[in-house]
Formats: structure tokens, C-alpha cells, sequence
């Protein structure tokens, strides 16, 4: 069997109460929203795809479609992490997989191709 994979997403909290534009608790029940029905929350800020031959493409659904097209998600995401697991191991980070600082650092707008704030 093929190890679990999952991403982990981290807002930068401070920011967010800095601004007032919304709040964190909003901010995460955001995402838990846009992961029902494709990923399993394994705990607050990490979320796992189902053992399956779509896993990947749900990781990818969730992150290049759901999330990285919606500003508010990319202004404030502090994190984002694609992970591994072995079995019953905790989730491991890839090393270097922080793909929301490589997007910051090299100036990609994600939210460009088509913006779908209708949650």
C-alpha cells in the first residue's frame, strides 16, 4: 500500500488580528469548508487524502483550485506543506515543501487565472 498524503496549512494568525479583516477561527472554517467531500482533517491545520488512486488529485484540487485561487487564502497563508506518511507515523514534511513561501519569494500570483471568492 501506497503511503497517505496530506498538506498542512498554516495562516499567519498575527497578521490576520493585525488587519481585522477577519478573523482566524473564519479563516480556518474557510478551509475546513472547501475540504469536505475530498480530504479527512487529521488535526487543526493538517489534512489528509483518503488511501485511494485519486489522493493526489485531490490534494491538488484542494490546493491549486480551492485554496490558491482565493486572495483571502493566499494574503494570510503562512504555510503550506505537502506531507507524507508511513502507516501509522505521524505526518512527515517533505523537506523544503513550504510552497506558499517559494510562491511569495518568486512573486507567482495565484489567484490570476480566475478568482472564485463565492464561499
Amino acid at each position: 500500500m501506497r503511503d497517505k498524503i496530506g498538506v498542512r496549512l498554516l495562516l499567519d494568525e498575527e497578521k490576520i488580528k493585525r488587519e481585522g479583516k477577519y478573523s482566524v477561527d473564519e479563516l480556518y472554517a474557510k478551509i475546513d469548508d472547501l475540504a469536505k467531500g475530498i480530504l479527512i482533517k487529521r488535526d487543526n491545520h493538517i489534512y489528509e487524502a483518503p488511501s485511494d488512486r485519486n489522493d493526489l488529485a485531490n490534494i491538488m484540487i484542494f490546493t491549486a483550485t480551492r485554496l490558491s485561487r482565493r486572495q483571502w487564502f493566499v494574503d494570510n497563508c503562512k504555510e503550506m506543506a505537502f506531507l507524507e506518511t508511513d502507516g501509522d507515523k505521524d505526518l512527515q514534511g517533505i523537506k523544503g515543501s513550504n510552497l506558499m513561501k517559494r510562491y511569495i519569494e518568486n512573486k507567482v500570483n495565484l489567484w490570476a487565472t480566475r478568482s472564485i471568492e463565492s464561499i
